[in-house]
């Protein structure tokens, strides 16, 4: 089974080490080098246009802070700093949930074998690709560039690489529309007092994808959480939705 997940705005910071860039970890991702490298220099390129543009592709309101133009530093010299495995880079809330470094090396195997994450930069990647921090908003549009935009180039590759796979799509509503999966696939929701949740959704999806690396059920209807309950299962159009009620 692939488990597709999203990225996260935040992620661990790295570390300039080396005077010259050096893309060769763009090699080792599963998508197209020359695909990948034109996006990324295209990102470099935008890092160089005025505050207004750079606080955009950021999302924030300034770069006046410490934290900002540290991260802005590091982006700008993505092809010099270190490179750290993808379900390690991104920590935001989901990746809290998931607690990847507290998991048994079983459970961690299960997720380096099984989790594919769309990043807004690289396409889609795999858990354990190596990658180097980047700060990049979902929401970025400019002059041709955006999350759209670059699934819309990678798409027919990304059909190849999931052609005849199980899919458990744990990914977030702008990806689920950046790329739309052809296959038949089983899709979550999570409801509170039977209203469907978005924001808290994060949170949940990160324990949803702890839950099947430590049981691996055969089939992610017969996965048991503590404090969610499977109210309804619905299939349409080859999508199986699971919707879990939050009762705790």
């Amino acid at each position: 089974m692939k488990i597709l997940f999203s990225p996260s705005e935040g992620k661990n910071l790295t570390k300039i080490i080396s005077t010259q860039d050096n893309f060769d970890f763009l090699t080792q991702l599963p998508l197209p080098v020359n695909v990948l490298k034109e996006n990324l220099l295209r990102y470099l390129d935008i890092l160089k246009e005025d505050d207004n543009v750079i606080c955009k592709l950021f999302g924030s309101k300034n770069l006046k802070s410490k934290s900002i133009l540290d991260e802005m530093v590091l982006s700008l010299n993505i092809g010099k700093t270190n490179t750290q495995e993808a379900i390690n880079l991104y920590q935001g809330v989901a990746y809290k949930a998931l607690g990847f470094q507290t998991l048994s090396l079983d459970a961690q195997k299960y997720i380096f074998d099984n989790v594919l994450i769309f990043s807004n930069l690289f396409g889609m990647v795999r858990a354990g690709d190596k990658l180097p921090f980047y700060k990049y908003n979902q929401n970025f549009k400019h002059d041709g560039f955006g999350v759209f935009e670059l699934y819309k180039k990678l798409t027919p590759m990304i059909d190849k690489y999931l052609e005849n796979q199980e899919i458990l799509d744990l990914r977030a509503e702008i990806y689920i529309k950046a790329y739309p999966l052809k296959n038949k696939h089983t899709r979550i929701e999570f409801f509170k007092n039977q209203k469907k949740i978005s924001h808290y959704a994060k949170y949940y999806r990160g324990i949803y994808l702890k839950e099947m690396s430590e049981k691996k059920p055969l089939k992610p209807e017969c996965l048991k959480i503590n404090g969610l309950e499977l109210v309804e299962k619905k299939y349409h159009n080859d999508v199986l939705t699971l919707s879990y009620e939050i009762i705790s």
